[in-house]
């Protein structure tokens, strides 16, 4: 969950590298109660600092849907 400027959902399909790094992002609208630009893009900042576990016995790349659920900030 993350503060923001409307409440809804966001939907994002990512691939993971052997490193634990996110190496793309999509944005799902089809899946998404919210279609805000602004919202939008500041998701993908939020989420572009994760990382995974890193592990030789993974795939060369995973692929991986997120779902973030954003509240209005009062």
């Amino acid at each position: 969950m993350m503060q923001g400027s409307h409440n809804g959902t966001l939907v994002f399909d990512i691939a993971v590298n052997s490193d634990g790094e996110i190496t793309a992002v999509k944005f799902v609208q089809s899946k998404s109660t919210i279609s805000s630009t602004p919202a939008r893009i500041k998701a993908q900042q939020y989420i572009a600092d994760w990382t995974f576990e890193k592990g030789t016995a993974y795939p060369k790349f995973h692929q991986a849907t997120i779902v973030l659920t954003m509240v209005r900030e009062i």
